[in-house]
């Protein structure tokens, strides 16, 4: 089964703060604006631990880690990590539960074998300490760990959603009322309890529209087209996975397009094409392997430069070559360098499959590559012509 939720929890926020920086990370993360929030996180992070202002730092860190998670690449939390651990050691109360909890989100995201037990600290100390949001969030992770295939254990993953629905009345968590809700449609989907399924997720799309919960809906309308496979309903799981996939954006959202992407073609039993990539020069499209459709959309410069390399497998690309060929300029390594450097991660995060380990798009001391073993078929404009 292609697991949609990946271990992260949509959550806008988890405390009021009158840090601005913050308060923009939040906003920025639940309109699905990953990439920002990265930044903003990030900034309000290192001004929170100079100030040694610990509860505002938690808080950038945990935009930090849902916002990477989205992204694909988890570099900029790991950079926290190791202040991190020395904090949830030496803290006490209710900032330690809250270390806790992030340090079992980021083991529970990595598939570490470690997670279960951070997960239970998590639960213990957020419940000992009254942190009561991090104990209704612990609860979540909880919930998704023994809900998911490696660990498949429904019983208690209802178990948790039974303490979690206990806490979102308690406090009012809008965003984990919905997830609670996308995992119980899950799970009744599992149990071939499919009216009771569709119930809870329409329950989820109602909440996540009142809530403006943008981020939520492309996750909502896949477990709808789930549901309508599961019961044979061909047409249907067409209709609800192609409105998924319309509503993330491959640069925009990697994790969720590339999850989405694999859950629809995993379902509709589409064979595995024998191709790494499959570029449709005539109509500007272009498909991976793994991630499926890859989306361009107002991104002519990143699609200039995957042809560029598509068409010349193995070829070295200096900067003075991609400056001169693809923006039409003269070199100025002042000017250019950093917007190489932006360009190269920006296609990375779209064509790769994992941008922490790219496999396609490398360099050396030459310049940059397309790895020469990358299978590769091309439908040029004159072949469509013809």
């Amino acid at each position: 089964m292609t697991q949609l939720w990946g271990g992260a929890i949509t959550a806008p926020s988890m405390k009021q703060t009158t840090n601005h920086l913050i308060k923009i990370a939040q906003l920025e993360y639940q309109k699905g604006h990953f990439m920002e929030a990265s930044v903003s996180a990030k900034t309000a992070a290192q001004d929170s631990l100079s100030q040694k202002n610990f509860s505002d730092w938690l808080e950038a860190a945990r935009i930090l880690l849902l916002a990477n998670n989205e992204l694909d690449s988890l570099l900029e939390f790991e950079a926290l990590l190791t202040p991190l651990q020395q904090f949830e050691k030496d803290s006490e109360g209710p900032t330690k539960a809250s270390a806790q909890y992030l340090l079992a989100h980021y083991l529970l995201i990595k598939n570490s074998p470690e997670a279960e037990t951070a997960i239970a600290n998590s639960i213990s100390t957020g419940a000992s300490t009254q942190n009561l949001e991090c104990l209704a969030r612990s609860l979540a992770l909880a919930s998704f760990f023994y809900a998911r295939e490696a660990n498949k254990n429904l019983a208690k993953s209802v178990e948790y959603l039974d303490k979690l629905d206990i806490m979102i009345q308690e406090l009012s968590l809008y965003d984990l009322s919905i997830t609670s809700l996308i995992y119980r449609s899950f799970i009744n989907g599992e149990r071939n309890q499919f009216e009771r399924a569709q119930e809870l997720i329409w329950q989820a799309y109602e909440k996540a529209q009142h809530h403006g919960h943008q981020l939520a809906l492309p996750t909502i309308l896949a477990q709808i087209a789930r549901l309508q496979k599961q019961q044979n309903r061909n047409d249907l799981f067409q209709m609800y996975s192609e409105l998924a996939l319309r509503g993330v954006s491959a640069q925009r959202h990697p994790r969720l397009y590339r999850q989405i992407s694999e859950f629809c073609s995993y379902y509709s039993g589409k064979p595995v094409s024998a191709f790494d990539f499959v570029l449709d020069e005539s109509q500007s499209l272009l498909r991976e392997r793994d991630k499926g459709y890859i989306d361009f959309r107002n991104q002519h410069i990143l699609l200039e430069l995957a042809i560029l390399f598509l068409k010349n497998p193995g070829m070295r690309y200096s900067k003075e070559d991609l400056i001169e060929i693809i923006w039409k300029q003269a070199y100025d390594p002042d000017i250019h360098d950093n917007l190489i450097y932006v360009s190269i991660k920006r296609l990375r995060l779209l064509m790769e499959p994992n941008s922490e380990s790219p496999k396609y798009i490398l360099r050396d001391r030459k310049g940059y590559y397309l790895n020469a073993q990358t299978q590769i078929q091309v439908k040029t404009r004159e072949e469509h012509k013809v």
